[in-house]
C-alpha cells in the first residue's frame, strides 16, 4: 500500500487510480529438495512511503531476505535506485549513470587509475594487465 505524508497516495492508472503495486516472490529448486524458506515472517499487506518512480520500499527487500536468507535473490524489471548488494539484477533501464558499477582499472606499472572512456593498452598474453598511456608510450622507448 502506498502512502505519502501518512495518507494514501493514489496514482493514475489506466482504469482505476492505483494505491498499492503486487510484487510476485518465487523460487526455483529441485523437486526432491527442500526449500529453505522460512514462512510466516509476514502479513501479504506491506504499507510504506512513495519515494523515487519505480522505487520499491526497502522493507520489500528485507522480507525477502528473511523469508529466503541462503539463497540467491534476482530482481526482474530492476533500476539504478533498486540496485541491492547480493542480488542479480535485470532490466533495461539499468545503465552507466549508475556511477558505482563504472568499472575502476588501475595501471598496472604506475597504479594510476584508467578511467571510463580513456586510452589504455592490454596485454595479448598476459592476463588481465593493463597499462595507462604514459606508460605505454615509456615501454615503448
Amino acid at each position: 500500500m502506498k502512502t505519502k505524508d501518512h495518507k494514501i497516495y493514489l496514482t493514475h492508472g489506466y482504469y482505476f487510480m492505483h494505491s498499492y503495486e503486487i510484487c510476485l516472490v518465487g523460487y526455483k529448486h529441485n523437486p526432491n529438495k527442500r526449500v529453505g524458506c522460512l514462512p510466516h515472517i509476514t502479513s501479504n499487506v506491506l504499507i510504506a512511503e512513495v519515494r523515487k518512480k519505480s522505487q520499491k520500499p526497502d522493507e520489500l527487500y528485507e522480507l525477502i531476505e528473511l523469508m529466503f536468507p541462503s539463497t540467491k535473490k534476482i530482481e526482474v524489471y530492476a533500476r539504478n535506485n533498486n540496485l541491492r548488494f547480493g542480488w542479480f539484477s535485470l532490466g533495461n533501464q539499468l545503465g552507466e549513470s549508475y556511477d558505482k558499477w563504472l568499472l575502476m582499472l588501475h595501471c598496472d606499472k604506475c597504479h594510476c587509475a584508467l578511467k571510463p572512456n580513456t586510452v589504455r593498452y592490454k596485454a595479448k598474453r598476459r592476463a588481465n594487465y593493463d597499462l595507462c598511456e604514459r606508460c605505454m608510450t615509456e615501454e615503448n622507448k
